[in-house]
């Protein structure tokens, strides 16, 4: 809903993890809408993210001043995540002159939970000439909207501030301002990249809810980054979706206030409880 007045400032919800030694303590808001004591797919995201971001940070320069950044991030869900102690691996796939390749996993108690493969690239100059790309509507900033209500029925911190542009559920494909109000562990923001890895996520219920809710979970998130976002808010507006005998693939633009950044897209079956 369009606003005119100003916005309140909102509390900081608690942070996402506390690390404890080699592991990650998930805290409430981590917590998952589809079921108590699991997390949240997006904070899945988030984790892996983090501890691949600072595999790349050791990559060697190879002769350039531009350190590489990441391009792509695939996270596999393997299973429900509880909200326990999580003990992430990686591993450094490829590291080239222009391209490096990370693998990451979190498991808890001896079972995996999640994996993902991150590809980072070597920036470098424009090529000469245009290259046509599809129209790109403008929508206006999150200050031209009201700050969404808390969510009916979430027992933990939301760690998530949203600023709907159109419905979930709707007639038109749905559209929301978000920002990732919790730092990811005590005294660390989360990046940039974090930050977009958890919102990737959001093409599930964005592209995946409709008038009866939530009714499908997905089994993976994909995210592809021309860029980095800039500045705390995100726009995940849904933009494509297909769906047949319980599997749903749906997909995300993801803005901020400078255009488009990136986008990402799931897989996702049919679930009877939504969130």
């Amino acid at each position: 809903m369009a606003r005119t007045d100003p916005v309140p400032a909102r509390d900081e919800p608690p942070p996402l993890f506390e690390r404890k030694g080699v592991r990650y303590l998930a805290t409430e808001a981590s917590a998952s809408p589809w079921g108590d004591g699991l997390l949240g797919g997006a904070m899945l995201a988030a984790l892996l993210a983090h501890v691949s971001e600072e595999e790349a940070a050791r990559l060697p320069a190879n002769g350039s001043a531009a350190p590489v950044r990441p391009a792509r991030l695939t996270v596999d869900l393997m299973r429900p995540a509880p909200r326990a102690a999580l003990t992430p691996g990686v591993s450094l796939v490829r590291s080239g002159r222009r391209l490096a390749a990370i693998d990451a996993d979190l498991s808890s108690g001896g079972r995996l939970l999640a994996r993902a493969r991150s590809i980072w690239l070597r920036p470098s100059a424009e090529p000469p000439g245009t290259v046509a790309e599809p129209p790109e509507r403008r929508l206006p900033g999150p200050d031209a909207f009201d700050p969404d209500p808390p969510r009916a029925g979430r027992l933990y911190p939301d760690p998530w501030e949203r600023r709907t542009v159109r419905p979930r559920g709707g007639a038109l494909p749905a559209a929301v301002w978000i920002r990732l109000a919790s730092p990811f562990a005590p005294g660390l923001p989360a990046s940039p990249f974090v930050r977009s890895a958890a919102a990737a996520d959001f093409a599930n219920p964005q592209g995946n809810e409709g008038e009866s809710g939530l009714e499908f979970v997905n089994a993976d998130i994909s995210l592809t980054l021309h860029r980095l976002p800039r500045g705390e808010w995100m726009l995940a507006e849904a933009v494509a979706r297909g769906s047949e005998r319980g599997l749903a693939v749906a997909s995300c633009s993801l803005a901020d206030g400078s255009g488009r950044f990136g986008a990402s897209s799931v897989a996702s079956l049919a679930s009877p409880r939504g969130g």
